[in-house]
């Protein structure tokens, strides 16, 4: 089970040099300054420090520069998550490690990886957080069998209520994908876990964000336009990676897939994405009508993770489906749409849900959609398979890139003569 980002599965990972790192990153801004009460950061003289209050276990995680180790706290006897990073892996102008406990240590959500605190040595960094045992959203899906569009609701409720506090915060995370999403545990009821604050950003006086980063299949289009444009990008662009993982989540393939990286950058600058599956049959114009409210390029008109969460898909009684997905009984989903669907519309705009004219229209396919057939739901489990196995390939592959980097590296400070 991995928790671990791997070094930047393809991120364009050019990070802002000139963030603001003021120099007491690592001053032990402990306490409560501030109403945000952040985690202490406590600069340490070597290791031992922290083999003294900690009992490591085995390696649950690993990826570029970071391992992942289970713990126990041994004052306490609660089990934790301890990623080391070395330090010394990143090019000096990067900051990506700083950040991520810089901005965690600020955030306090159900949703979002809780950090306990941060240990600091000249050469690594140890972040110490919950433990979560349930594994990677994706790796969870693979394993189900069967994937309901309730089911997606239950997760996408979730993170968006991650992204709406993220943003409440000021703070955007820029690298919304399935692989940072982890699960508490391994109940049907498992929490959403969001990680991986690594490109995210705090909110910086005077300093826009223009730095193109994040996964090519996730990032929005103003995102990959911002080297013609002369307006900086806003938090919308976690909100239109929502909309790549909820397509993702409901039919199993990504909107956005082409082995030609000029045309897939070309698709998500226009918003070309394609509905046409035999699968968007059998999912509800509810469901469908807030991806579109989601994939949209025009960041004015795409929704907030407020305006989704009142989404009228998203406000269906999510609760009741809690125990759908491990009852097998496939029957559940066609109670998924009840009279939703005919209070909605497909010229919804991203305030109201109505047509403009005040009235909520009924243009949307007022039945639920039919029961989807088995060979269909197993077409999806396998897309879902693939996924899955591409990204542990590209994992893989840059471990081994990594690898023969670090030798290099060792190779030429190393001279044999």
């Amino acid at each position: 089970m991995s928790t671990e980002n791997r070094g930047g599965e393809a991120h364009t990972h050019n990070i802002n040099n000139n963030t603001n790192n003021n120099n007491n990153a690592f001053g032990g801004g402990g306490g409560g300054q501030g109403g945000n009460f952040p985690r202490a950061i406590v600069p340490i003289q070597d290791v031992s420090e922290i083999l003294s209050k900690y009992d490591f276990k085995e390696k649950i995680g690993t990826g570029g520069f970071a391992t992942v180790m289970r713990a126990i706290e041994k004052d306490t006897g609660v089990e934790v998550a301890i990623k080391i990073v070395d330090r010394q892996k990143y090019a000096p102008t990067d900051k990506s490690y700083e950040r991520e406990f810089q901005v965690l240590s600020t955030l306090y959500h159900e949703n979002i990886i809780n950090l306990r605190c941060t240990y600091v040595t000249e050469k690594n960094v140890f972040m110490v957080t919950e433990v979560v045992h349930g594994g990677e959203l994706l790796e969870r899906i693979t394993e189900e069998g069967s994937y309901s569009e309730a089911d997606a609701r239950r997760i996408i409720v979730q993170i968006l209520k991650a992204v709406e506090y993220l943003h409440s915060k000021k703070v955007v995370h820029r690298d919304i994908k399935l692989e940072n999403i982890l699960m508490s545990d391994r109940s049907p009821k498992a929490t959403v876990k969001l990680i991986d604050f690594g490109l995210s950003r705090l909110p910086q006086v005077g300093s826009e964000m223009r730095t193109i980063c994040g996964s090519p299949l996730y990032v929005a289009p103003e995102i990959l336009d911002m080297n013609l444009s002369d307006t900086a990008y806003t938090p919308a662009v976690d909100m239109w990676s929502v909309g790549v993982i909820l397509f993702i989540l409901l039919s199993g393939y990504s909107p956005f897939d082409h082995d030609d990286e000029e045309q897939l950058f070309k698709n998500i600058k226009e918003g070309v994405y394609c509905m046409d599956d035999r699968i968007w049959r059998y999912i509800s114009e509810g469901a469908k009508d807030c991806v579109r409210q989601l994939l949209t390029v025009d960041v004015m008109n795409r929704m907030t993770a407020t305006q989704a969460l009142q989404h009228p898909w998203i406000r269906q009684k999510h609760h009741h489906h809690h125990h759908h997905h491990h009852n097998n009984n496939n029957n559940n989903d066609n109670n998924n749409n009840n009279d939703i669907s005919s209070i909605m519309t497909s010229e919804t705009n991203s305030t109201g849900f109505t047509d403009g004219g005040g009235s909520l229209t009924s243009s949307m396919n007022m039945q639920p959609p039919e029961q989807m057939p088995k060979e269909i739901l197993e077409e999806k489990q396998n897309r879902l398979k693939q996924r899955l196995e591409s990204i542990r390939m590209i994992r893989e592959e840059e471990a081994l890139a990594m690898d023969i980097a670090m030798q290099q590296d060792s190779d030429n400070s190393n001279p044999s003569t």
